[in-house]
């Protein structure tokens, strides 16, 4: 439902993948690793957690290839709010009947050979049968921030 793909002559920038959704935004994410990629020692390794709306968070990993020059983005729901407090009993009791949507994003770019970028972004999400309202409002409403989040911050900078 949420997918993007274009095609354009924009020049590849750090803050694309290192910033946040607009223009001067630093509070809607944290990074927590940024190196090299154990798997490859030509791509770089970036782990972050990104923020949508009041309570709901996203986990990135990303991996920028340097030799081949492309760009390959996930991120997946994450089911707690960071700021809640929880207990570990807690939370191994909401992760043991969690009914959540499986939700995530894979965002891709390239440079072509004709001189043209290529980014594109699919959404990849496993429904839960017979849901309630609420849930399916809530899935909805974070599916439709994160991709609005990683176009944003990509087509912005």
């Amino acid at each position: 439902m949420f997918s993007y793909s274009r095609t354009d002559r924009k020049d590849f920038k750090a803050s694309k993948v290192i910033g946040g959704a607009g223009m001067g935004d630093t509070h809607s994410y944290r990074i927590l690793y940024a190196g090299p990629d154990p798997a490859d020692k030509n791509r770089l390794l970036i782990k972050k957690v990104f923020r949508t709306n009041e309570h709901t968070y996203f986990y990135e990993d990303i991996r920028l290839n340097v030799k081949d020059k492309t760009v390959h983005s996930k991120a997946h729901n994450l089911f707690n709010d960071m700021k809640e407090n929880l207990t570990e009993n807690e939370i191994t009791l909401r992760n043991q009947y969690r009914t959540h949507n499986l939700l995530g994003f894979s965002l891709y770019w390239r440079e072509l050979g004709s001189g043209k970028n290529h980014m594109s972004i699919i959404e990849n999400h496993s429904w839960v049968p017979n849901q309630s309202w609420s849930l399916w409002f809530k899935t909805f409403f974070a599916r439709r921030d994160a991709y609005n989040y990683l176009k944003g911050r990509w087509t912005c900078h």
